[in-house]
C-alpha cells in the first residue's frame, strides 16, 4: 500500500512531527511505500520514502513552533495569504500524486491540508483520513474558517 503523508509544518521541533517520523519508520519496516509533502528540506530516511517539500509563502502555525520563531498564526493570516499557502500545498499535492500514485493520504491537522486531501478526493477519488493533534484543535477554537 501507498502512503502519502500531508503535513504542514517541518518534520522536526514538535510532537505532531515526532508523531509522523515515527508513525513512517514502523510503516517502511511494514513494507508500506511512504511520500510525505511537507515544507522540509532535510532528508528523512534517506531513499526509504518519497519526499515532496512544498515551496510556501511563509509557514504559519497553530500556537508556535520552535523552528519557526516569529511566525505568523493561522488565526492571523489574510485571506490572500491563505490562498497562496494553499496554492502551494495543492500544486505540491497533486505532483506527488502523479509521481507516486497514493492509494491513500494520511493528513496531519485539521488546517489548510485538509482542505487540499478533500479536494484531491473530489477531483481523483483518493480516500484521505485526518489525524488532529492538539494544536490545530487549538486553533480551531479561535479560527473556524479551518474547519475541513
Amino acid at each position: 500500500m501507498k502512503i502519502l503523508f500531508l503535513y504542514d509544518f517541518p518534520l522536526w521541533g514538535s510532537g505532531s512531527g515526532t508523531y509522523l517520523r515515527n508513525l513512517i519508520i514502523q510503516l517502511v519496516k511494514l513494507n508500506y511505500k511512504i511520500g510525505v509533502v511537507c515544507p522540509e528540506e532535510r532528508r528523512f530516511l534517506g531513499e526509504k520514502i518519497k519526499q515532496y517539500p512544498v515551496s510556501l509563502p511563509q509557514i504559519p502555525v497553530f500556537v508556535g513552533h520552535p523552528e519557526l520563531k516569529g511566525a505568523k498564526r493561522y488565526s492571523e493570516l489574510s485571506e490572500r495569504e491563505i490562498t497562496g499557502i494553499y496554492k502551494s500545498y495543492l500544486d505540491t499535492t497533486l505532483e506527488a500524486i502523479a509521481n507516486f500514485e497514493p492509494d491513500i493520504i494520511h493528513t496531519q491537522h485539521l488546517s489548510l491540508i485538509s482542505w487540499v486531501a478533500r479536494y484531491v478526493n473530489a477531483l481523483k477519488n483518493i480516500k484521505y483520513i485526518i489525524t488532529s493533534h492538539g494544536s490545530c484543535l487549538y486553533n480551531i477554537l479561535f479560527d473556524k474558517r479551518y474547519l475541513p
